[in-house]
């Protein structure tokens, strides 16, 4: 298989966005690294010779606009967007706190949905694929007192 051009959201030290990224450059594949904090995404990946690190915040249009430029300008195409970048909250419903649960929602949903939208384009001319990692929250028992929760 011919060598991809791979575009990773939420690859902060630590994450499986960081691990993903580092695996799929160590096969050969060019990666364009993303993170809210460029400086957060190891040395181990933004070191590589066939690694972009880019700044790209999911919550915002204008970031996620300006990473998309960025890769567009690279001339290298782009066939994969792995839309990593997530958030989590769990928190009995009557302890919620609206503003932490409206940013998640950003994060979560309307992230994956700005980064599509901003890449469509590139992935429609390579015949790219879109890969969306997610949780198992939402069916997953949670051990909580009898409050209701959410996820």
């Amino acid at each position: 298989m011919a060598p991809k051009t791979v575009l990773v959201t939420g690859c902060s030290a630590g994450g499986i966005g960081a691990a993903v990224a580092l695996a799929l450059a160590q096969r050969g594949h060019h990666v364009f690294a993303t993170a809210r904090t460029v400086s957060k995404i190891p040395p181990s990946l933004s070191e590589l010779s066939n690694v972009t690190p880019l700044h790209l915040d999911v919550t915002s249009s204008d970031s996620v606009a300006q990473a998309a430029q960025a890769v567009a300008a690279s001339g290298r195409g782009l066939d994969v967007l792995l839309n990593n970048a997530g958030a989590g909250y769990a928190t009995p419903v009557l302890d919620i706190d609206i503003s932490k649960a409206q940013r998640l929602y950003d994060v979560n949903v309307w992230g994956p949905i700005r980064t599509v939208q901003a890449f469509a384009d590139l992935l429609i001319a390579s015949r790219g694929r879109i890969v969306n990692m997610s949780t198992v929250g939402a069916v997953a028992q949670y051990p909580m007192d009898k409050r209701l929760c959410l996820f």
